[in-house]
């Protein structure tokens, strides 16, 4: 498994930036890999990517138990996505 996926993308205008943060070397791998693809997807809406940073953080290697939910796991998309708009 590549663990837990956090992305925190703040849009100020026409920028955008874009911080990853990833629970394996693996999963920072790949989303390295991708970054060309990443950044050519936000130019396409009109966006420029001022900065993208992948960070890896051992403590997401894992799912996180939640309190409650169906399945007792967070989902990535949902809860560790953010984004702001000015």
């Amino acid at each position: 498994a590549l663990g837990t996926l956090r992305i925190a993308m703040h849009v100020s205008g026409d920028t955008v930036q874009v911080r990853f943060q990833v629970g394996s070397a693996k999963a920072k791998a790949s989303i390295g890999k991708s970054m060309d693809d990443l950044k050519a997807a936000i130019g396409r809406q009109g966006l420029r990517v001022e900065s993208i940073e992948v960070e890896e953080d051992r403590a997401l290697a894992a799912p996180t138990p939640l309190s409650s939910g169906e399945n007792g796991y967070e989902n990535a998309a949902a809860v560790h996505s953010q984004g702001q708009a000015d």
